[in-house]
């Protein structure tokens, strides 16, 4: 009969092969190494089930069911890992930011980002590319989707931009380019052309030949002319 011990590792085993974690990897800032322990294991193993559904699923819709229905099983474990503030590498911690993010849940799911970046925990290898680049891009195309339909992406947008400022983020240019355009065409939208304007003025001064914010710059500054103009009337 297989003794307890042959089982935790199974799970340990199995978790990694599906999720693609490897216990012994460096993943992180951090002062000693940190055992994976059994708690972590059973997660991983319940999560590489999870992982099957989704990927049997065939529709987007499926998928965001799923992940939806799945996870309040992990929250309680993750909401403990940032209380405590435990750092090591944490696959499971990682999934279930991009889940929350992928069923729309913006603001739990970004306040998780920010912590993994802090502590540089790493994206699943299918991602090939490094957690502040993906989230980048993932609330640029958000904040998108919310400009084209009249919404604000605020305090969210504004939230990763300042998070990216403060601990300034080793990462290309384009990308925090990219979030002052999406937010200026955001404060211009809100009537807020002198913010408006300063984000086009940063997001030149970080990537001046791809910046891609002329017009917008040089329409916002007819606005403003057009504003000053007639408080002066």
């Amino acid at each position: 009969m297989t003794s307890p011990a042959r089982r935790h590792l199974a799970r340990i085993a199995a978790a990694t092969a599906i999720i693609g974690f490897d216990p012994a990897a460096k993943g992180g800032n951090r002062s000693t190494t940190t055992i994976v322990n059994a708690q972590l294991a059973d997660y991983q193993a319940a999560m590489a089930i999870d992982l099957a559904k989704i990927k049997a699923e065939p529709t987007l819709e499926g998928k965001a069911r799923i992940k939806q229905t799945v996870l309040p099983t992990y929250l309680g474990f993750v909401d403990e890992y940032m209380d405590k503030a435990h750092n090591y590498p944490n696959d499971v911690a990682v999934l279930v930011m991009i889940w929350l993010l992928d069923i729309g849940s913006i603001e739990i799911g970004l306040n998780l980002a920010l912590f993994l970046v802090k502590q540089q925990q790493k994206m699943p290898e299918r991602f090939n590319r490094p957690m502040p680049e993906f989230l980048c891009d993932f609330i640029y195309d958000w904040a998108n989707v919310e400009l084209k339909a009249e919404h604000s992406a605020s305090p969210y947008l504004d939230q990763l931009i300042a998070a990216a400022e403060a601990d300034k983020w080793d990462m290309n240019p384009l990308f925090l380019s990219k979030l002052y355009s999406m937010l200026a065409k955001h404060k211009k939208r809100n009537g807020d052309y002198a913010e408006a304007l300063a984000l086009c003025l940063k997001a030149e001064a970080i990537n001046p030949d791809k910046a891609g914010v002329k017009g917008m710059k040089e329409e916002l500054q007819k606005l403003l002319d057009q504003a000053a103009l007639s408080a002066q009337s």
